[in-house]
């Protein structure tokens, strides 16, 4: 049974396009057949309402390709969802940090 308490997972996917009355629990319970261990993240906004898209993590490869095969392009709630591997964006640089980077990629 998938359990959305585990903080030690690493693998984290992206899934969206989901109802606004999706919760944490009506995904675990959508998923359960996996009999993964997922830790699952409803984004919601200010009132509750979910936002479209969730985040879940498993602990590694193997786990995170078995449900993006089995659940992208699944259909839930009468909503065809997508999930895909969450790309990490590298941090940000300020405006010093890329004038900085400028001078010296030009100057060399």
């Amino acid at each position: 049974m998938p359990d959305r308490r585990n903080k030690s997972m690493g693998i984290q996917l992206l899934m969206g396009n989901l109802p606004v009355d999706t919760t944490e629990e009506s995904v675990i319970d959508w998923i359960r057949d996996s009999n993964l261990e997922v830790q699952i993240n409803v984004h919601s906004n200010s009132s509750g309402k979910c936002v479209g898209f969730a985040t879940l993590t498993v602990r590694n490869e193997a786990e995170a390709a078995l449900l993006v095969n089995d659940y992208d392009g699944a259909q839930f709630q009468g909503r065809i969802v997508y999930l895909n591997r969450e790309q990490v964006k590298p941090p940000s640089l300020n405006w010093f940090d890329r004038l900085k980077t400028k001078f010296f990629l030009t100057s060399s």
